[in-house]
Protein backbone atom coordinates (compact mmCIF):
# COMPACT_ATOMS: atom_id res chain seq x y z
CA UNK A 1 0.00 0.00 0.00
CA UNK A 2 2.89 2.24 0.67
CA UNK A 3 4.36 2.33 -2.94
CA UNK A 4 0.87 3.07 -4.46
CA UNK A 5 0.61 5.86 -2.05
CA UNK A 6 4.12 7.01 -3.11
CA UNK A 7 3.63 6.55 -6.72
CA UNK A 8 0.68 8.92 -6.46
CA UNK A 9 2.24 11.61 -4.52
CA UNK A 10 5.84 11.22 -7.26
CA UNK A 11 5.00 11.76 -10.81
CA UNK A 12 8.68 10.41 -11.74
CA UNK A 13 7.79 7.29 -9.84
CA UNK A 14 5.05 6.85 -11.72
CA UNK A 15 6.25 7.67 -14.93
CA UNK A 16 9.15 5.04 -14.18
CA UNK A 17 6.49 2.18 -13.15
CA UNK A 18 4.58 3.21 -16.15
CA UNK A 19 7.67 2.99 -18.31
CA UNK A 20 8.53 -0.50 -16.97
CA UNK A 21 5.32 -1.90 -17.64
CA UNK A 22 5.59 -0.95 -20.99
CA UNK A 23 9.25 -2.24 -21.27
CA UNK A 24 7.78 -5.84 -19.79
CA UNK A 25 5.10 -5.65 -22.88
CA UNK A 26 7.44 -5.10 -25.55
CA UNK A 27 9.94 -7.84 -23.77
CA UNK A 28 6.70 -10.28 -23.71
CA UNK A 29 5.76 -9.24 -27.31
CA UNK A 30 8.84 -10.22 -28.54
CA UNK A 31 9.45 -13.65 -26.37
CA UNK A 32 6.23 -14.46 -27.94
CA UNK A 33 7.31 -14.60 -31.10
CA UNK A 34 10.44 -16.38 -30.64
CA UNK A 35 8.13 -19.07 -28.63
CA UNK A 36 6.00 -19.28 -31.92
CA UNK A 37 9.27 -19.39 -34.07
CA UNK A 38 10.70 -22.28 -31.48
CA UNK A 39 7.64 -24.51 -31.73
CA UNK A 40 7.23 -24.61 -35.29
CA UNK A 41 11.09 -25.01 -36.22
CA UNK A 42 11.43 -27.94 -33.16
CA UNK A 43 7.92 -29.67 -35.01
CA UNK A 44 9.60 -29.44 -38.24
CA UNK A 45 12.40 -31.34 -36.63
CA UNK A 46 10.76 -34.07 -34.74
CA UNK A 47 8.58 -34.69 -38.16
CA UNK A 48 12.24 -35.28 -40.24
CA UNK A 49 13.52 -37.07 -36.91
CA UNK A 50 10.52 -39.56 -37.66
CA UNK A 51 11.64 -40.34 -41.47
CA UNK A 52 15.56 -39.74 -41.30
CA UNK A 53 17.91 -41.53 -38.90
CA UNK A 54 20.52 -38.29 -39.41
CA UNK A 55 18.81 -35.58 -38.08
CA UNK A 56 20.27 -34.48 -34.76
CA UNK A 57 17.80 -32.80 -32.05
CA UNK A 58 19.71 -29.93 -30.38
CA UNK A 59 18.87 -28.85 -26.67
CA UNK A 60 19.12 -25.19 -27.63
CA UNK A 61 17.25 -23.36 -30.21
CA UNK A 62 19.77 -21.32 -32.23
CA UNK A 63 21.16 -25.27 -32.51
CA UNK A 64 17.51 -26.50 -33.78
CA UNK A 65 17.55 -23.24 -36.44
CA UNK A 66 21.31 -24.27 -37.68
CA UNK A 67 19.73 -28.00 -37.84
CA UNK A 68 17.14 -27.37 -39.66
CA UNK A 69 18.93 -25.01 -41.90
CA UNK A 70 21.64 -27.92 -42.72
CA UNK A 71 18.52 -30.59 -43.29
CA UNK A 72 16.95 -28.44 -45.96
CA UNK A 73 20.09 -26.42 -47.45
CA UNK A 74 20.52 -27.51 -50.62
CA UNK A 75 17.04 -29.09 -52.03
CA UNK A 76 14.92 -27.29 -54.40
CA UNK A 77 11.92 -27.90 -52.37
CA UNK A 78 13.76 -26.18 -49.42
CA UNK A 79 15.31 -22.89 -50.56
CA UNK A 80 12.52 -20.20 -49.33
CA UNK A 81 12.22 -22.23 -46.14
CA UNK A 82 16.32 -21.84 -46.01
CA UNK A 83 16.27 -17.95 -46.67
CA UNK A 84 13.37 -17.45 -44.05
CA UNK A 85 15.50 -19.86 -41.41
CA UNK A 86 18.37 -17.17 -41.77
CA UNK A 87 16.74 -14.70 -41.66
CA UNK A 88 15.24 -15.77 -38.38
CA UNK A 89 18.44 -16.72 -37.25
CA UNK A 90 19.81 -13.41 -37.22
CA UNK A 91 17.70 -12.30 -34.68
CA UNK A 92 18.63 -14.57 -32.10
CA UNK A 93 20.78 -12.66 -30.47
CA UNK A 94 17.89 -10.38 -29.41
CA UNK A 95 16.66 -13.22 -27.95
CA UNK A 96 19.54 -13.37 -25.32
CA UNK A 97 19.27 -10.13 -24.24
CA UNK A 98 15.23 -10.41 -23.85
CA UNK A 99 15.44 -13.92 -21.97
CA UNK A 100 18.75 -12.83 -20.07
CA UNK A 101 19.30 -9.49 -20.20
CA UNK A 102 19.46 -6.92 -16.91
CA UNK A 103 17.17 -4.48 -17.32
CA UNK A 104 17.67 -0.56 -16.75
CA UNK A 105 14.60 1.64 -17.73
CA UNK A 106 14.82 5.21 -18.07
CA UNK A 107 12.31 7.55 -18.81
CA UNK A 108 12.82 11.03 -20.95
CA UNK A 109 10.43 14.02 -19.75
CA UNK A 110 8.09 13.06 -22.31
CA UNK A 111 7.32 10.09 -20.98
CA UNK A 112 9.37 7.86 -23.48
CA UNK A 113 11.11 4.90 -22.34
CA UNK A 114 15.03 3.60 -23.05
CA UNK A 115 15.49 0.26 -21.98
CA UNK A 116 19.55 -1.13 -21.59
CA UNK A 117 19.92 -4.84 -21.28
CA UNK A 118 23.13 -6.29 -20.22
CA UNK A 119 24.14 -10.00 -20.21
CA UNK A 120 27.00 -11.07 -18.48
CA UNK A 121 28.49 -14.16 -20.61
CA UNK A 122 31.03 -16.40 -18.94
CA UNK A 123 33.89 -16.93 -21.15
CA UNK A 124 37.20 -18.37 -20.74
CA UNK A 125 39.21 -17.08 -17.48
CA UNK A 126 36.08 -14.62 -16.34
CA UNK A 127 33.00 -12.66 -18.23
CA UNK A 128 32.00 -10.52 -20.89
CA UNK A 129 29.54 -7.71 -20.38
CA UNK A 130 27.21 -7.28 -23.85
CA UNK A 131 24.62 -4.13 -24.02
CA UNK A 132 21.95 -3.47 -26.34
CA UNK A 133 20.61 -0.25 -25.95
CA UNK A 134 16.77 0.09 -27.85
CA UNK A 135 14.65 3.64 -27.36
CA UNK A 136 10.51 3.08 -27.62
CA UNK A 137 10.43 4.05 -30.73
CA UNK A 138 13.28 1.46 -31.67
CA UNK A 139 11.62 -1.26 -29.97
CA UNK A 140 8.36 -1.53 -31.28
CA UNK A 141 10.10 -1.74 -34.56
CA UNK A 142 12.06 -4.19 -33.15
CA UNK A 143 8.74 -5.92 -32.31
CA UNK A 144 7.25 -5.32 -35.89
CA UNK A 145 10.12 -6.61 -37.98
CA UNK A 146 10.41 -9.66 -35.45
CA UNK A 147 6.85 -10.43 -35.37
CA UNK A 148 7.67 -10.39 -39.69
CA UNK A 149 10.08 -12.91 -39.57
CA UNK A 150 8.50 -14.98 -37.56
CA UNK A 151 5.31 -15.31 -39.98
CA UNK A 152 7.58 -15.91 -42.92
CA UNK A 153 9.59 -18.53 -40.97
CA UNK A 154 6.07 -20.59 -39.87
CA UNK A 155 4.78 -19.76 -43.06
CA UNK A 156 7.50 -21.44 -45.15
CA UNK A 157 7.48 -24.44 -42.46
CA UNK A 158 4.02 -25.03 -43.09
CA UNK A 159 4.46 -24.84 -46.55
CA UNK A 160 7.64 -26.84 -46.58
CA UNK A 161 6.07 -29.69 -44.66
CA UNK A 162 3.05 -29.93 -46.75
CA UNK A 163 5.27 -29.71 -50.27
CA UNK A 164 7.64 -32.05 -49.27
CA UNK A 165 8.46 -35.15 -51.04
CA UNK A 166 7.98 -37.01 -47.89
CA UNK A 167 4.71 -35.18 -46.86
CA UNK A 168 2.70 -38.33 -46.21
CA UNK A 169 4.93 -38.41 -42.76
CA UNK A 170 5.36 -34.69 -42.19
CA UNK A 171 2.24 -33.39 -42.05
CA UNK A 172 0.09 -33.38 -39.06
CA UNK A 173 2.11 -33.05 -35.82
CA UNK A 174 0.41 -31.26 -33.71
CA UNK A 175 -0.02 -32.75 -30.21
CA UNK A 176 1.41 -35.85 -28.16
CA UNK A 177 5.17 -37.30 -28.12
CA UNK A 178 7.46 -38.38 -31.13
CA UNK A 179 10.06 -40.91 -30.05
CA UNK A 180 12.96 -41.88 -32.13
Amino acid sequence: MNVAVGTLLDPAAAAHEDATTRVNAWRGRCLASFARAEMAVSEALLSLAATREDIALPHMFGQRVTALRSAVANRDEGRELEAALAAFAMRLPLRVFLTHGDVQVTVDRNGRWQVVLTVLALKHGGGERSFLVVDEEEAQEIARALGRDRQRLVTRLVQWRTTSPAKAELIGLRAGTIRR
